[in-house]
């Protein structure tokens, strides 16, 4: 099975050139999200996801895959953004897909770990309410990361809304010697 040793997990930043195989897998994951919430689709059926450009074009933006071997395992959409009312700066996990073939076995563990770890300081994680299966998921990942120390705010609506997270990632982590830190090819 392709997502039995998590060692092997390769988490990298997405290049230009990446950005083809990125949209096939934002695809896959719009697809699945489609099933517990309404998405705009093109004329052609695909997905409409109006931001992705703007990973490859603005500097607070990130964009990952992830891979086990030659296998990509899924990706992530990172946004570095300034909360205007408090002036606290945080990083936010607008996007994260684990393909399923790659579930229960650790991947996305350790692909979030690993991207925390690169990014210290705040960090927000949302869960959409309708998104029931990554809820325990997050709850239960980002529990063990920060050993409790994390704050958990409901959705405020009844209806809709999300869980939203909020934590510390590591602050002595040291980016790995393989790993290309420069995150973005304009």
């Amino acid at each position: 099975m392709p997502g039995d040793d998590m060692t092997q997990l390769d988490v990298r930043s997405a290049k230009r050139a990446d950005k083809a195989r990125l949209g096939e897998l934002l695809q896959e994951y719009l697809a699945e999200f489609a099933t517990f919430e309404h998405i705009e689709q093109h004329d052609d059926g695909s997905y409409v996801y109006p931001y992705f450009d703007h990973y490859w074009e603005d500097p607070n933006r990130y964009p990952f895959l992830f891979r086990q071997g030659d296998a990509p395992a899924g990706f992530a959409l990172l946004r570095f953004d300034i909360d205007p009312a408090t002036g606290r700066e945080s990083m936010e996990m607008a996007e994260f897909y684990i393909r399923p073939d790659f579930r229960r076995s650790g991947a996305g563990r350790a692909a979030a770990t690993q991207l925390w770890e690169l990014f210290p300081g705040r960090w927000i994680v949302r869960v959409l309410k309708s998104n029931k299966n990554a809820y325990p998921f997050w709850k239960t990942v980002i529990a063990a990361y920060t050993e409790g120390r994390y704050e958990e705010q409901a959705p405020a609506t009844a209806i809709g809304g999300a869980f939203t997270f909020t934590f510390e990632s590591a602050t002595d982590a040291e980016i790995p010697d393989d790993l290309d830190i420069d995150f973005l090819d304009y």
